[in-house]
């Protein structure tokens, strides 16, 4: 078995939003949702595409994360934590995009990644045609609640995320290709 991925709401509802959560689970990587990630995706609306995957089935059973004491000391959201605390634990990777938990996944040594990574990660990357409109599908709906106004509030998108986006965004404008986005580290 691959890689272990423990995933936070965000990247879930992106992947989830331009129909590519098999991006999460390829090459054998094994995801992890815990609970409270999958009861804030719950909560969403009716039709979001994360909340039915996950009343499908996607990611279950989900993880029930005890809360490390190291990481309620950052003050973060219940995902956030949860995210952390089953990932440091299980020794596995966090899916994060938030930047207050991506530093706090760093000052606790957890290893992380974000969003586009899966994409960057594909065996096919270089050959498969998909590759470009599903990068851009990503990076033009972060730019979305980049500008929506919602990336100030509760989606943990910050400003150093919105603003790789507008280069991301214009980069795939001009070049049509997905060979220049995928070095984009997200909040790194």
């Amino acid at each position: 078995m691959g890689e272990v991925r423990v995933i936070n709401a965000s990247p879930l509802i992106t992947l989830a939003k331009v129909g590519r959560l098999d991006l999460l689970s390829r090459g054998g990587q094994q995801l992890v949702v815990p609970t409270q990630v999958a009861d804030e995706v719950l909560a969403g609306p009716e039709r979001d595409p994360a909340r039915l995957a996950l009343e499908g089935g996607f990611g279950a059973p989900f993880h029930s994360a005890v809360i490390d004491p190291e990481v309620l000391g950052w003050s973060l959201g219940a995902g956030e934590s949860a995210v952390l605390s089953a990932a440091k634990s299980m020794g596995a990777i966090a899916v994060l995009d938030d930047q207050d938990a991506r530093t706090a996944a760093r000052s606790l040594g957890v290893r992380l990644t974000g969003t586009l990574a899966p994409l960057s990660a594909t065996d096919r990357f270089r050959e498969a045609s998909a590759v470009p409109s599903t990068a851009l599908k990503i990076v033009s709906f972060l730019y979305g609640l980049c500008f929506s106004g919602y990336a100030s509030g509760r989606s943990g998108v910050s400003s150093a995320l919105c603003a790789r986006m507008v280069l991301s965004t214009r980069a795939v404008e001009r070049a049509s290709v997905c060979i220049r986005l995928m070095p984009l580290r997200i909040a790194s």
